[in-house]
């Protein structure tokens, strides 16, 4: 009888342990590491101050550096250069996150275009073993109830090795109180995008505590 209590003792613990780290695919960010945030307009904030940003207030909840690398109507080819410089630039990098698509999909840029600049770009992050979280963009012009991702980005998370976020976007999008005139976030819209890219750090191992 003893020897069965041990047992189920065992299990129960082992179950317990196995719930408390079975999400942790990646090492914690520590205070040397950098994580470089390819993007936009969405990205680069330029309508607000830097503290509203999502990369600082992201980064206030993570013990590394965020390197907000944003351009303002940049599109997918054009991260890609400033992916392989920063790279060089920052060897201890241990995550990228990126957020662009947008100005692609409204400019009517033919899909199998940005598929192959996507490909491109997390191959850069792939040769330097650095992970990629890649945020999906909703269907555009967006309506509230169909906020899923298009194909494309739904084809990118599910084929390249990448952690794919699906929520972030359109999780700002679905308050219109998030939105600035012109289809921006406001400092309410980035408050958001970071706690929900937070929410996937800490699903993924990266942030802890």
């Amino acid at each position: 009888m003893l020897n069965r209590y041990l047992y189920i003792f065992v299990a129960a613990s082992a179950m317990l342990l196995a719930g408390c780290f079975a999400n942790y695919h990646h090492a914690e960010l520590g205070p040397n590491d950098v994580v470089l945030a390819l993007g936009d307009q969405f990205t680069s904030g330029g309508n607000v101050s830097e503290s509203f940003r999502y990369t600082t207030v992201l980064g206030q909840n993570t013990n590394a550096r965020i390197v907000n690398l944003g351009r303002s109507g940049a599109m997918v080819a054009d991260a890609i250069p400033v992916l392989r410089e920063n790279l060089a630039k920052h060897p201890n990098t241990r995550l990228v996150i990126v957020s662009l698509g947008y100005n692609d999909i409204i400019k009517g840029v033919d899909p199998r275009f940005v598929t192959s600049a996507f490909v491109e770009l997390f191959r850069e992050a792939q040769k330097a073993k650095v992970p990629v979280l890649l945020v999906g963009i909703p269907k555009l012009p967006y309506t509230k109830g169909n906020d899923k991702p298009t194909a494309l980005f739904e084809e990118l998370g599910a084929n390249n090795h990448i952690i794919y976020e699906r929520e972030a976007f359109a999780a700002v999008l679905r308050e219109a109180e998030n939105m600035e005139s012109g289809n921006q976030f406001n400092a309410d819209g980035y408050r958001v995008f970071a706690e929900e890219l937070e929410a996937r750090l800490r699903k993924e191992g990266f942030i802890r505590g």
